[in-house]
């Protein structure tokens, strides 16, 4: 491993299958940090919304996820998250919370936004991002050796390989 690289562990998986129960559980015993990375859209959508920016302005919005002043707290058995020393954990777990990040999700300037944002956390002694959808572009394998090991270990079962 390259010096000042940070090993990434990252976990995927449908809405309320326990990724993140598993993340916390992974990251305390590895003594790691937690990165929930749907929470990011999430707080960009309400640090948005609370701007009083249009959640379909890509621009404005990617300007906001940019500098989104956010950082994740490990408490007693969860990770609490905070905008601007605010906790918003609760407010940002809401259905409605969630359909607001779908929508700036789709937005491709907010994720190149988010994917600068999450380079930037991750920090030694290593870290776990909750949500793997995004890691093959956020963490590019080493070498095209693993694609390929992938590709053909999964290609028999008709499984794809992203």
């Amino acid at each position: 491993m390259a010096a000042g690289v940070a090993p990434v562990i990252t976990i995927d998986g449908p809405s309320g299958t326990g990724k993140g129960t598993l993340a916390r559980l992974i990251t305390a015993w590895l003594g790691w940090h937690l990165l929930d990375s749907g929470a990011l859209y999430r707080v960009t959508a309400h640090f948005a919304q609370g701007r009083g920016v249009a959640l379909d302005d890509a621009e404005a919005v990617a300007a906001l996820a940019a500098c989104l002043p956010v950082e994740f707290v490990e408490g007693e058995g969860d990770t609490r998250v905070l905008l601007e020393g605010r906790d918003v954990t609760d407010l940002i777990r809401s259905e409605e919370a969630g359909a607001r990040a779908s929508q700036v999700a789709a937005l491709g300037p907010v994720r190149a936004a988010l994917l600068a944002r999450q380079h930037a956390f991750a920090q030694a002694p290593d870290w776990s991002p909750t949500d793997a959808t995004w890691a093959p572009w956020c963490f590019p394998p080493p070498t095209s050796r693993s694609t390929s090991r992938r590709v053909s270990r999964n290609a028999p079962r008709g499984a794809t390989s992203n």
